[in-house]
Order: C-alpha cells, then structure tokens, then sequence
C-alpha cells in the first residue's frame, strides 16, 4: 500500500483536473466512484516496441511460427469445398503438424458485417474427442431419427475426418473452430488489411482459445 500510494494520489489528481476542465468547478473537486469510468477512458495498448504494419497475413504468420516453436503445429490455408464458407470474407486455415498430418480446422471469420453479433468469440463446432468406442446410434432417440437423410453428410464429414492421435490409442475426431472478430474491413482498393495493436491481442486470445480446442490432450 505504502508504495502503491503516490501512484494512486497521482491518477486521483489526474481525474481531479479531467473533471474540474469538463465541469468548470473550482480546483481540485472530488473524484466520485463512478467517476473513474467517465474520465478515465481505457487507453489503446502501445506495443511494446515499434513494430512495421500489421497486416492480417503478417500477424498469422508470426502466430504460425509462435505455434511452431511452442507445439510443432503451424497454420496453412485450406482448401474448401461447395458450401463449406457462408461469407466471402471467411477463410480456412489447417492446423498440421512437423509430420505435415491435418490436425484441424480453423474458419477464421474476422470482419464486420450487417447482421453479424460483434465482439470476438470463439465456436468448438467439433472438439478433438475419442470415438472408436462410441455408441453413435446410441445417441439418438429413435432408428428413424438415425436414419434420417439430412445427417448423412454430418456422418460422412465425420468418418472422413477421424485420425489416430500419436501416443494414444484409439480414433479421435477431426477438431472444428471458428473464430470470429469484428474488425473493419477495408475498403476500396486500399491494399491489406492493417490491425490495431489491441486487434492483435484479441487475435491472439482467440486463436489460444482454437489451439486448447486443437490440442491432441484434449
């Protein structure tokens, strides 16, 4: 506390002379509790050196070697199939591994749009579980529903989309995220898209969110 105090008093006198310019009041009125959150806005983070532009294929590429160095897998663009993106701006990423082996999927949906939730989030659509011993038919209330032909290309997806884990037995699912930001797209012919610093931080929680969910552990 005795350090912290000076600190403290300093970011009080701070928001002090913020209020007493917006209010016009005399010199040093009060800070209020809900004071803070008026005058003291969250400032962007500054990264933490100087950095050339970050552009979308420049920040994958470095959490593609981050990603080599911490878990021998690195980020490839994937090839899609008719249906497979429900927007042009969608892309596909593989996540493989030092054996060149597909460990995953990654639709990384980054732009903002007309009628899309904003924020950033992360989906598991399929995490990386066991399922040589499942009871797959098990799992459905009746044979009709089972049979039911609109499950055919899940059950097919699926029984492509199975591997061996190395060092454990059994089949495991095939992972699928996807991976949504808000950012703004660029417009016209303005070249990359280039991201704020605090994009990049967002970017790269999310994507530790997809790589739990990628991780054979799982």
């Amino acid at each position: 506390m005795a350090r912290n105090h000076p600190n403290a008093q300093k970011a009080l006198q701070n928001l002090s002379k913020r209020k007493q310019e917006h209010l016009g009041t005399p010199p040093n009125p009060i800070i209020q509790p809900w004071d803070r959150d008026y005058y003291c806005p969250p400032e962007p983070p500054a990264p933490p050196v100087p950095l050339p532009p970050l552009t979308l294929g420049t920040v994958f590429m470095g959490l593609s070697r981050l990603f080599k160095h911490l878990y021998g897998v690195t980020l490839r663009p994937g090839s899609v199939a008719h249906g497979q993106l429900w927007h042009p701006d969608v892309r596909k990423l593989e996540v493989v591994d030092e054996d060149n082996e597909i460990l995953g999927f990654i639709y990384a949906d980054l732009f903002d749009r007309r009628g899309k939730p904003g924020g950033a989030a992360h989906y598991t659509v399929s995490c990386s579980r066991r399922t040589d011993d499942d009871d797959e038919p098990g799992d459905y209330p009746s044979a009709e529903a089972w049979n039911d032909p609109r499950l055919a290309f899940s059950r097919e997806f699926g029984s492509i989309h199975r591997m061996r884990r190395r060092g454990r037995d059994g089949i495991f699912q095939m992972p699928v995220v996807a991976l949504l930001c808000d950012f703004a797209p660029r417009s016209g012919n303005t070249g990359p898209t280039t991201l704020e610093w605090f994009q990049v931080l967002t970017l790269a929680h999310e994507m530790g969110h997809a790589m739990h969910c990628e991780s054979p552990q799982r």
